[in-house]
């Protein structure tokens, strides 16, 4: 796993975070709550939850009763048509005044727009709380070299350079920040396709997950 942005030894978010020193590494402190995080993406962000989930995690959403497979930026920009499968997990966890913070993740086929990346962030703040957190991240990255064929000849990369610029831009980075990479290796056996996580890539998505919130 590897982090972005300035380091923070304390503090609190407006959407219900920890005070005082972070458990986990996310920039500002992420909330403490079960199911306080909620998250949107493709399978790979699904590959994240489900391995949160096996790992123990508590804090963000899991895989379970979801199912974000093939939903890319263009299936959560305003208007998607990803969104009513958001709000049927919503639902399921408790409503909107459940979350307090929300993982945006940047996930591509042939199409990398950053127009459609800015309409996703804009739609997903409307579906929740104001001074909600969002911390948007990249898919999955590989070991040099290495394409998920499914995002493309440097796809992959332009998700997580796509993250970092969009959390940089004062015109839309109130109550948003990068989150980090999420981290597969191809040529340990932790991918089952070139994109997808493996079993033991699973393990280790969960793991990184649970070190960004600290559960």
């Amino acid at each position: 796993m590897s982090k972005g942005g300035a380091t923070a030894t304390g503090g609190t978010t407006g959407s219900g975070g920890s005070t005082g020193a972070c458990a986990g590494t996310a920039v500002p402190c992420p909330p403490t709550a079960a199911n306080s995080i909620a998250y949107i993406g493709c399978s790979m962000a699904d590959n994240i939850g489900q391995g949160y989930g096996q790992v123990g995690g508590k804090i963000m959403w899991t895989d379970a009763n979801y199912g974000t497979g093939a939903m890319v930026v263009e299936n959560w920009m305003e208007g998607g048509s990803a969104w009513p499968t958001f709000d049927a997990k919503l639902k399921a966890m408790g409503g909107i005044d459940t979350v307090k913070a929300f993982m945006v993740q940047i996930c591509v086929l042939s199409t990398h727009s950053d127009a459609n990346v800015r309409s996703m962030v804009k739609a997903a703040r409307a579906k929740v709380n104001p001074g909600v957190h969002i911390y948007i991240v990249g898919q999955p990255q590989y070991e040099a070299g290495h394409t998920c064929s499914l995002a493309g000849t440097g796809g992959a990369e332009w998700t997580d350079t796509e993250a970092q610029a969009i959390a940089k831009d004062s015109t839309i980075n109130q109550d948003l920040t990068y989150l980090g990479t999420f981290n597969l290796d191809t040529t340990k056996g932790e991918s089952s396709d070139g994109c997808h996580a493996s079993a033991s890539g699973l393990t280790r998505l969960g793991n990184e997950a649970k070190a960004f919130w600290g559960n």
